[in-house]
């Protein structure tokens, strides 16, 4: 392995294999910025490992960096070449904005030329800020709001009413593998084109868009569908990331070949197995990446399981409760037993143990599996990682302490007793789509 970053499944390509034409649509989507206006609302539609995040990371950074300030802006120009007003590019993660404070904090830290407070500030502060910065009328913002459809994640529709104050001056886009609740489509881009949807209700106006969460009504926008990885295209994937990734001669054709085929177009499925064999081919110090080394890699990714940076963005604690929940034999036993046998090797109690695992298992970053029973009563289960197990070890930063450290395990029960952020109208999805 010669950088794992280029093989992690965590890290973006600038320049995507194989997504050329869906960057043309989007493109096209955000034409109006170019003649100094607001693009509508879009949709970015894909199924897992499709690459819908990355598409919109290289692309807002690609407009962002390469065509803009030292703010990170870009000065637009009309199509006459004049100056026009300044827009900025702003990704947000929904993983890892939790309450309104993160919100505003990751919008600022794109638009604002001053470093943003993460502390000693509220959160009317940081909304008064962002209403001042976009103030002038030749300021915009497109703010992308990814992950919207996962369990305990950012809503698109949240994200609007934060940016209710500054509406006028922003553009946001949907990024996830579902369009937000009540999406009326415009129109939709895919590979075949685009085809037009709802043009009776053209005539629209801003009431379409909800500002509360009472309200219903229906959000209109396109939406630029991302389909699966073809074959070829996800060797193209596999060959690119292990060029850079890996020594020369490390892993053979026909084993890009057949990963790609496992991995049936899902490219976060087949780097995560990569990344894996190149973990297990390390530790077994051998000079090529073996069937061996892929086969226990591929094993460690489960079947219609979800994105590694799942669990990767989870608290410390949890994170930690996973790393156990790795090493500990779940197999037959309950889950009471495997919180117990996580509680021993951790500073948190078993009950602690016990409420995360269940916790987990509704956000579905692992599953409750049911166990077989003789008897009658209550059937009971156990749980299984749903994430890449391998790949979450080697990236996780979480201390896995040891019971003994009591001084930490004060500090690590007393955050597992909370998982709020600095405001508790976190409003985030819960749904298990």
């Amino acid at each position: 392995m010669v950088d794992r970053d280029h093989l992690s499944p965590i890290v973006h390509r600038p320049e995507p294999i194989g997504r050329g034409p869906v960057l043309e649509q989007l493109l096209d989507e955000l034409e109006p910025v170019f003649d100094g206006d607001l693009p509508e609302p879009v949709a970015v539609v894909g199924p897992p490992g499709s690459g819908t995040s990355a598409i919109v990371t290289a692309l807002f950074d690609a407009l962002n960096d390469r065509l803009g300030e030292s703010s990170r802006s870009i000065a637009t120009t009309t199509r006459a070449g004049s100056t026009g007003p300044v827009t900025w590019f702003v990704y947000v993660d929904g993983r890892r904005v939790e309450s309104a404070f993160a919100f505003y904090q990751a919008v600022l830290s794109v638009i604002s030329a001053e470093p943003v407070p993460e502390s000693g500030i509220g959160t009317d502060d940081l909304r008064d800020r962002l209403t001042t910065r976009l103030a002038r009328h030749d300021r915009r913002a497109i703010v992308a709001i990814d992950h919207h459809d996962e369990p305990e994640t950012l809503r698109y529709e949240r994200a609007r009413e934060l940016l209710e104050p500054v509406s006028d001056s922003v553009a946001t886009m949907a990024v996830g593998q579902s369009t937000p609740e009540n999406w009326q489509p415009a129109h939709v881009e895919n590979n075949g084109g685009a085809g037009q949807i709802g043009a009776e209700n053209e005539a629209d106006t801003d009431e379409d868009y909800p500002t509360t969460r009472d309200n219903r009504a229906q959000l209109r926008g396109s939406v630029v569908t991302v389909p699966a990885y073809r074959h070829h295209e996800l060797v193209d994937v596999i060959t690119d990331r292990a060029s850079t990734g890996l020594a020369a001669g490390v892993l053979d054709h026909e084993s890009v070949r057949e990963l790609a085929i496992w991995a049936d177009g899902n490219a976060h499925d087949a780097l995560a197995a990569l990344f894996g064999a190149a973990c297990r081919a390390t530790e077994t110090s051998t000079t090529r990446i073996e069937d061996t080394h892929l086969e226990a890699a591929r094993n460690a990714v489960p079947d219609d399981g979800v994105h590694v940076d799942r669990a990767l963005a989870l608290s410390e604690t949890r994170q930690q409760v996973l790393v156990h929940l790795v090493d500990v034999d779940t197999d037959s036993r309950p889950i009471r037993e495997v919180a117990a046998a996580i509680a021993e090797r951790s500073t948190l109690t078993n009950g602690t143990v016990k409420r995360f695992l269940y916790e987990l298992a509704d956000r579905g970053v692992i599953e409750r599996v049911p166990l077989p029973t003789t008897g009658s009563g209550r059937r009971p289960s156990t749980v299984e990682p749903r994430f890449p197990t391998l790949v979450f070890e080697a990236l996780t930063s979480a201390v896995t302490d040891t019971a003994s450290d009591t001084e930490t395990g004060e500090i690590t029960d007393r955050d597992a007793g909370t998982d709020t952020n600095e405001e508790a109208d976190t409003n985030t999805n819960t749904s298990t789509n």
